[in-house]
């Protein structure tokens, strides 16, 4: 049967709080991976064959922050949306396309929050034009833990595969002006 609608299970602990008051967490490392891989790495856990790090999580702060953006600019939201559908696209196209949706998403928060005027066509347009930037190393420290990069994927990716988001990101800034 094919899989139309899935939900993940995370186990997590409270782990404190975030500067809105929100609960921050204690996840499992593995949370990071896609769907298969989690259910490989319990299935080994559970046998005994594998040993399940914890790390600290703060998933209602980045929405927090996200909500107190689009508040300020429901651009914000647009330019998030068109960004993931490029990204969306492109993996639809070559399914090792090698931009996580997360990180896309992160960069135009970054954007908004510089620049709270910005507008939608501004911000995408930035967004294309500085992927060889975006996709060159680690720079987005995760809210949870300042010492991890929530693009540190980036990192185990080869140049040539970087190297064909950031291809298809000039091709889209050209047709932008």
């Amino acid at each position: 049967a094919t899989e139309v609608f899935a939900v993940d299970i995370v186990p997590a602990y409270i782990a404190g709080s975030n500067e809105f008051g929100d609960h921050t967490y204690v996840v499992p490392e593995i949370v990071r991976s896609g769907h298969a891989t989690r259910k490989l790495t319990y299935a080994e856990a559970s046998k005994g064959h594998r040993r399940i790090n914890w790390i600290r999580s703060d998933p209602r702060g980045y929405t927090t922050v996200a909500t107190i953006v689009n508040q300020r600019n429901e651009d914000f939201r647009h330019a998030v949306k068109l960004v993931k559908g490029w990204r969306a696209a492109c993996r639809r196209a070559r399914p090792e396309f090698a931009l996580k949706s997360f990180h896309a998403e992160q960069v135009i928060t970054g954007f908004y929050l510089a620049n709270d005027t910005i507008d939608v066509s501004a911000a995408t347009l930035e967004f294309f034009r500085t992927l060889p930037e975006i996709m060159e190393r680690p720079r987005i420290r995760d809210r949870a833990d300042s010492a991890v990069f929530i693009d540190e994927y980036l990192s185990s990716i080869s140049q040539a595969r970087r190297g064909e988001v950031v291809q298809a990101g000039q091709d889209i800034a050209e047709r932008l002006g």
